[in-house]
C-alpha cells in the first residue's frame, strides 16, 4: 500500500528498483548502519511498532549501529506504523517471504543482516549474542528455540515434536559436519537467522546480475 505522507511529513520516498515498489525512509534514519535487520511483513498493524522498539532495544543493548528495513505487502496499516517507530519500510506488491528478501537485497547497507518475522514471538531485544559471533568470524547464525526456551502457546505441537525435530535430523543426516556442506543445527527452520550480507547475494546470485 501507498503511505500517507501527511502522517510522517519529514518522511523521505525513494522509487524503488522494480515496478510497484518505494523505499521509505524516516527523519531519523540510521547512517551507515552495521546491521540490517530484514522483516517480512503482512498485515502486522497490532504488533510491529512495538516489534521496532524491539529492534530498537536490541541494537542499543548490543551497543551496535543498525537499520531496520520491514518489507511491507500488506492491506492493513502496518507500512505506516513501522515507518512512524523509525524503520525504513519497503512497499512491494508481491508477497512471500523468500520474494521478501530478494526485493530487500539491494536496499540493504549493513554487513550483516538479520532476518525474522514480525510478530514478536522471537525477542529481537536480545541481539547481543549473534552480534558477538558475527564480530568472532561467523558467517551464518541460527537462533534455536530449543537450546533457548518456547513460550506457551508460540510453537504449534505438530512442529515442536515432529516437524522441526525430523527435518532437522534429515538435514543432519545429508550434512553431517564432517561433510564439505555441514549444517550440525539443532532448529532446520528457525524464524531467527543472521547472515554477512554478501553471504545473503551469493545465495540470489541470479537475482544481482
Amino acid at each position: 500500500m501507498a503511505i500517507q505522507k501527511q502522517n510522517n511529513p519529514l518522511a523521505r520516498c525513494m522509487a524503488g528498483m522494480e515496478a510497484g515498489c518505494d523505499l521509505y525512509i524516516p527523519p531519523d534514519d540510521v547512517v551507515d548502519p552495521e546491521i540490517s535487520i530484514v522483516i517480512p511483513a503482512l498485515n502486522e498493524e497490532r504488533n510491529i511498532a512495538e516489534f521496532v522498539r524491539w529492534c530498537k532495544e536490541g541494537l542499543a543493548n548490543a551497543n551496535v549501529r543498525g537499520e531496520i528495513l520491514i518489507v511491507d505487502s500488506s492491506t492493513d496499516a502496518t507500512a505506516e506504523l513501522a515507518l512512524l517507530a523509525g524503520a525504513r519500510v519497503l512497499t512491494t506488491p508481491k508477497r512471500g517471504l523468500g520474494r521478501a528478501y530478494i526485493d530487500a537485497i539491494p536496499y540493504l547497507r549493513g554487513k550483516y543482516v538479520l532476518m525474522g518475522d514480525a510478530d514478536c514471538t522471537y525477542d529481537f531485544r536480545r541481539l547481543g549474542p549473534f552480534v558477538e559471533k558475527f564480530h568472532q568470524g561467523d558467517e551464518f547464525i541460527m537462533g534455536s528455540r530449543f537450546r533457548g526456551f518456547i513460550e506457551p502457546g508460540s510453537m504449534p505441537a505438530l512442529h515442536r515434536y515432529l516437524g522441526t525435530p525430523v527435518t532437522t535430523w534429515i538435514l543432519n543426516v545429508l550434512y553431517p559436519p564432517a561433510s564439505p556442506i555441514s549444517t550440525a543445527v539443532c532448529a532446520a527452520s528457525p524464524a531467527m537467522r543472521w547472515s554477512e550480507s554478501s553471504a545473503l547475494a551469493r545465495s540470489y546470485p541470479l537475482v544481482l546480475r
